[in-house]
């Protein structure tokens, strides 16, 4: 939670989606996405103590484990950790 509205990260984090790379964010993290704008009109999940982070209009939350909108990968904690792997091995490979 530290880093949900750290600027510096959020620069980071859209120069990653404005060049097409790929973004994941597990558990409390995904609200860092959400705070830099770079979940507007994709589909993300995260850990439910984070859920109103990601109720917002621009924003289709998912109550799913996995994520996967375009170039962004989202998982709602440790349970998910596998598919969340599994999420990004499949993305990178259709990255190459």
């Amino acid at each position: 939670m530290d880093y949900w509205n750290n600027g510096k990260l959020h620069k980071i984090l859209n120069d990653f989606n404005n060049s097409k790379k790929m973004i994941g964010a597990i558990c409390l993290a995904p609200p860092v996405l959400a705070n830099a704008g770079v979940l507007n009109g994709k589909n993300a999940t995260c850990h439910p103590d984070a859920k109103q982070e990601l109720l917002r209009p621009e924003i289709e939350f998912k109550d799913v484990p996995v994520v996967v909108s375009k170039n962004i990968i989202t998982a709602n904690g440790p349970k998910a950790s596998f598919e969340f792997a599994e999420s990004i091995i499949f993305v990178l490979n259709k990255l190459k």
